[in-house]
């Protein structure tokens, strides 16, 4: 296993650099599967974590419940099944503007319709109801209206996209 020899401040936080970082990431992931520095391939992180860095991964849901997700691909679109004990919410991102031009929102009975550029997408919520959040975002693409599905103890949506 690799260890890099590090430079601490007066408290024992490290001190790196970006190409620091870079190099010891480098270096570790060299070491631990030497192939995939050589042949772009998945990597498996939590194996990495576990068993390269000796750590021990623990998997909490915030209410401590247990939640379960399916998600199937087909022609109708993305379907994604979530199922627990309690309120389940699924965030629907709606863009809206991406600093030329606008796309049409429309919202009835289950059912969120983002209207851009010949394109819709479609999001149906088929147990539970879509909510606005009225929480504007943006990233680099542009900018969003937060819609959200909701359902108690099991939520399915189904996700499309086609051209008009």
């Amino acid at each position: 296993m690799f260890i890099p020899s590090l430079r601490l401040n007066d408290k024992g936080i490290p001190i790196l650099s970006k190409d620091d970082i870079e190099e010891i990431a480098f270096r570790m992931i060299n070491d631990y599967n030497p192939e995939s520095m050589a042949k772009p391939q998945p990597f498996d992180i939590e194996s990495f974590a576990e068993f390269y860095l000796k750590t021990e991964i623990e998997y909490k849901y915030p209410s401590g419940e247990k939640l379960a997700a399916w998600y199937t691909l087909d022609r109708n679109g993305l379907g994604i099944k979530v199922s627990g004990s309690e309120t389940l919410r699924i965030l629907l991102p709606a863009f809206t503007f991406n600093g030329k031009d606008y796309s049409k929102i429309t919202l009835k009975e289950g059912v969120l319709e983002v209207e851009f550029e010949g394109y819709i997408c479609r999001y149906t919520v088929l147990d539970g109801t879509i909510i606005a959040l009225d929480r504007p975002a943006r990233n680099r693409n542009g900018h969003y209206e937060t819609y959200a599905a909701e359902g108690s103890s099991g939520l399915r949506v189904q996700i499309s996209i086609e051209k008009r």
